[in-house]
C-alpha cells in the first residue's frame, strides 16, 4: 500500500458537507426542502451571482481564488462565471491573471470527479506551458513559446508526437508509471486506472505539453480519484459519491438482491461482487453519480459481467436506515420507561419494607434522667422546685402590695365621704334657718 492511496474516511465527510452546502443554497432559491435534493446549475448560477460574489467585495484576487475553489469543492459544480472568467484570464496574456487561472484550475482538478471541468484540454495545456515558462523566461517570451506549443494548427506535431508514442512504447511506460502511483493492486482495477493514465497523459502531450508537464497531469488526476473501497482499490470509488452513514456496504446488499433475482442460476458469494469503471464512468462522475459496470465470480471462479450500469438506489437505503433509527429509538425510549418504572418500584418497596420494620419494632421510651445525664438538665426536680418557689413567693408579695394598696384607698374614700356628709348637714340647717325667718 503506497502513501498516495487515499482513504474514504474524507470522502464521507466530503460528501456530507457537499449536501449540507447545496441544502443551505437550495433554500435561498427554490422552495425545495429535502435534504437531499441537488441543486441544478441554474441554482448554482444564481447563488454564486447575487450571494457569494458580493460577499467577497474588496477581497484580494488570490482570496477571491481560493474562495471559488472552495466552494466548487463544496457543491462539486462550477458557476458559468467562474469558467468564463477563467477561460478569459487564460486568454488575456496578463501573466497575473493566467497565474491565478492556472492556480484555480489546479485546485479544482485535485476534486474527485471534476478534472478538465473548469477548461478544455488546451486552454489548460497553454495555461500549463505559461505557468512553467515563466519561472526560467520573460512572460512575454513564455506566452509566444506557450501559444506555438498549443496551436491547434501545428498539425505536423500532434503527427510527429503520435508516432513517437508508438515506436516508444509508451503503452508500456503507463503501467510502469501508473504502478509507481498505486503500487500492486487488483488486476482489474489497476488497467483501469493505467487505462486512465494513458487517456490524461497523451490528451497533454498531443495538446502541447512536454512529457513532464503531461505526465503531472495524468498523476494528479489518478491521485485524485483512484482510492481504496470495499470493493477494491479503483477508479472513482463510491465512497467518494455515495456513502450513507459513512458506509456504503448496502450497495453489496442492493447488487447481492438485484443479480440473484435476475438470474437465479448463478450460485456466487457476494463478497465475490466487484464494480468496473470506464470512460462512461468518468463522465458520469463528474455531476457527482458514477455508473459502475458489475463483475461477478461466481463458484466455479467464472467471471460473468452484468449487462448495463449500476447506480445505488441511495434513496431507498437512507429511508431504511431513518425506519431502522426510529424503530431503535422507540425501542430505546420502552426500555428506558420500563427501567424507571422498575426502579421506582424498586424504591416504593425499599420504603415499604422500612416502615414495615419501624413499625414491627416500636422505638424503646428513655427517661429523662437517662437522657439528660450528665447535662445541665441532670438534677431537673430541684430545679422545678426552686422556680416554683420563687414563683409563689413574687406572688405574695404582689398580693400583700395590691391588698396594701386597696386598704390605703378605702381610708381615704372614708375620710372624703365624712367631709362630704359634714358640710351637708351644714347646709341643710342653713337653708332651715333662712326659711324660718321669712316666716
Amino acid at each position: 500500500m503506497t502513501s498516495l492511496k487515499k482513504s474514504a474516511r474524507s470522502a464521507t465527510a466530503k460528501k456530507a458537507e457537499t449536501t449540507a452546502t447545496n441544502v443551505s443554497i437550495t433554500k435561498q432559491f427554490t422552495d425545495q426542502r429535502d435534504p437531499y435534493y441537488v441543486p441544478d446549475q441554474s441554482d448554482i448560477n444564481k447563488y454564486y451571482d447575487e450571494v457569494y460574489v458580493p460577499a467577497q467585495e474588496g477581497a484580494t484576487p488570490e482570496q477571491r481564488m481560493l474562495t471559488d475553489a472552495i466552494f466548487i469543492q463544496k457543491t462539486r459544480m462550477i458557476p458559468s462565471t467562474v469558467k468564463n472568467q477563467t477561460n478569459a484570464y487564460i486568454l488575456s496574456g496578463d501573466p497575473a491573471l493566467i497565474m491565478q487561472a492556472a492556480q484555480l484550475i489546479d485546485r479544482v482538478d485535485e476534486t474527485p470527479g471534476m478534472f478538465d471541468q473548469i477548461t478544455n484540454t488546451q486552454t489548460k495545456a497553454f495555461a500549463s506551458n505559461m505557468v512553467r515558462l515563466m519561472e526560467v523566461m520573460d512572460p512575454k517570451e513564455a506566452l509566444r513559446l506557450s501559444q506555438q506549443l498549443t496551436d491547434p494548427a501545428d498539425q505536423n506535431r500532434v503527427t510527429a508526437r503520435r508516432n513517437q508514442i508508438k515506436t516508444e512504447k509508451y503503452s508500456q511506460k503507463y503501467v510502469d508509471w501508473t504502478r509507481d502511483i498505486v503500487g500492486e493492486s487488483d488486476p482489474t482495477s489497476f488497467q483501469n486506472a493505467a487505462n486512465q493514465y494513458q487517456t490524461i497523459f497523451e490528451s497533454y502531450y498531443l495538446a502541447g505539453s512536454d512529457e513532464d508537464a503531461a505526465r503531472a497531469q495524468a498523476e494528479k488526476m489518478i491521485q485524485s480519484n483512484y482510492t481504496q473501497s470495499i470493493f477494491g482499490d479503483m477508479m472513482y470509488a463510491p465512497e467518494q459519491y455515495y456513502a450513507v452513514n459513512g458506509s456504503v456496504e448496502y450497495m453489496r446488499d442492493q447488487l447481492d438482491e438485484e443479480i440473484r433475482a435476475e438470474a437465479p442460476n448463478i450460485q456466487f458469494d457476494r463478497d465475490n461482487i466487484y464494480l468496473l469503471t470506464d470512460d462512461y464512468t468518468a463522465r458520469t462522475a463528474v455531476g457527482s453519480a458514477p455508473q459502475y459496470r458489475v463483475l461477478i465470480l461466481d463458484d466455479d471462479g467464472v467471471f460473468q459481467q452484468r449487462s448495463g450500469y449500476f447506480v445505488p438506489d441511495i434513496a431507498a437505503q437512507e429511508s431504511k436506515l431513518r425506519a431502522e433509527t426510529e424503530t431503535l429509538t422507540q425501542e430505546l425510549r420502552t426500555e428506558d420507561e420500563q427501567a424507571s418504572v422498575s426502579y421506582k418500584r424498586q424504591q416504593f418497596e425499599e420504603k415499604q419494607a422500612a416502615y414495615e420494620d419501624r413499625k414491627g419494632k416500636p422505638r424503646k421510651a428513655v427517661p429523662a434522667s437517662e437522657l439528660y445525664a450528665d447535662t445541665v438538665l441532670s438534677d431537673s426536680r430541684k430545679i422545678v422546685a426552686d422556680v416554683a418557689m420563687g414563683a409563689l413567693k413574687a406572688r405574695r408579695e404582689v398580693i400583700g402590695t395590691a391588698v396594701d394598696a386597696i386598704v390605703g384607698v378605702g381610708e381615704q374614700i372614708e375620710k372624703a365621704g365624712k367631709r362630704q356628709r359634714s358640710k351637708l348637714l351644714e347646709d341643710i340647717q342653713e337653708r332651715e334657718a333662712q326659711d324660718n325667718a321669712f316666716c
